[in-house]
Order: structure tokens, then C-alpha cells, then sequence
């Protein structure tokens, strides 16, 4: 049972992220292997190497800055990110079919503003996450600093991705709107 599993469960209040290494360790050991073949060394050295499985607590989240019951609720969630967007790309479509002719254009562009809004406060959150005092300290705060660092370049990406979605929704958006009303000026003359 995982400690996930544990927390819905009742039976944990907590649970930290945890790095398996031993994948690493059979990598290395690997490539130990492959360059000492024909070697005298090389010949001493098992092929295959099975140990134990070994993984580090980074001890991150702390119990008081994340409860492992939102986590584990984050993580459900998550698993079902596709229909979250299937149903926003549903609704979005619905909101302009169902605006007036002269709002769709405004309604673009809000929904562009709001996506903006949206990859602004991701970049300011992921910002927030610059841990690099702890990343010399122990171990398991260096690879909690590693694993900080390659899911903030992701959300970073993630976030500029949605600015640039954002921004040609609010032009899109506005020409639309733009149009719209100049069409309906011409049509009153």
C-alpha cells in the first residue's frame, strides 16, 4: 500500500515524495559493466546486480505546509485532466454560440484574459518554489531541489503556453468585436 493509498485510507496523516534510485544504480552498474568487458576486472563483476530497492525521503511536503489528504485529492483529480478540458472546450464552445452576434468577439477576449490571468499566477506560484538554500544541505534536499527545479521549468512552460494562447485569444478576440461593430455601424448608414 502506498502512503497515498494509506492517507485516503485513514491510516497516514502524511506522506512525502520519495525518489527510487535504484534504477539509477542499475544504470551505472550497467555501464560500470559494459566498460570493463574484456578486462580482468571486467570479468570479476556479476553481470546483474539485484539489491535491495533503495529510495530516498526528500521529507517534502512538510506535514504543515500540505496535508496529505489534499495531495491525495489533488492526485484523483489530476488522473481525470482530460475531461476537465474536453468540458471547458465544450462549454467555451456553447458560451459562443449562445452570446449575442456582437459579444462573441468580447466574450473571446475575456476568456483570453482570464487565461492570461491564469499562466500569470501558475509562473508567480512556480516562482514561489525557489528552494536553493536547502539544495546543498542533505541529500534528500538536493534531489527535492532537482525535483522542484525540472517541475518548475515544466509549469514555466506550461505558463508560457498559456500566455501565448491567452494573448492571441485577447487580439482574436478584440478584432472580432472590432469587426462585429464596425459591420453594424455600416449596416445602420
Amino acid at each position: 500500500m502506498s502512503e497515498l493509498e494509506a492517507v485516503n485510507a485513514g491510516a497516514a496523516t502524511q506522506a512525502t515524495l520519495k525518489i527510487e534510485i535504484g534504477p539509477l544504480i542499475d544504470a551505472t552498474y550497467g555501464v560500470l559493466v559494459q566498460s570493463l568487458d574484456g578486462s580482468a576486472l571486467g570479468a570479476l563483476l556479476p553481470a546483474d546486480v539485484n539489491g535491495p530497492q533503495v529510495g530516498i525521503d526528500t521529507g517534502f511536503p512538510a506535514e504543515d505546509s500540505i496535508p496529505a489528504t489534499t495531495i491525495a485529492s489533488w492526485l484523483a483529480v489530476a488522473g481525470h485532466w482530460i475531461w476537465f478540458a474536453v468540458g471547458a472546450v465544450i462549454m467555451a464552445g456553447a458560451a459562443l454560440v449562445v452570446a449575442r452576434r456582437g459579444n462573441r468577439g468580447g466574450l473571446l477576449a475575456g476568456a483570453g484574459v482570464l487565461i492570461l490571468i491564469a499562466a500569470g499566477t501558475l509562473a508567480l506560484w512556480t516562482g514561489s518554489w525557489d528552494n536553493a538554500d536547502a539544495a546543498a544541505q542533505t541529500l534528500p534536499d538536493a534531489v527535492a531541489h532537482v525535483v522542484l527545479e525540472g517541475l518548475g521549468v515544466r509549469a514555466m512552460a506550461l505558463a508560457g503556453g498559456l500566455a501565448t494562447g491567452g494573448g492571441i485569444a485577447v487580439v482574436a478576440g478584440l478584432g472580432w468585436f472590432w469587426l462585429g461593430r464596425r459591420g453594424a455601424s455600416a449596416q445602420k448608414a
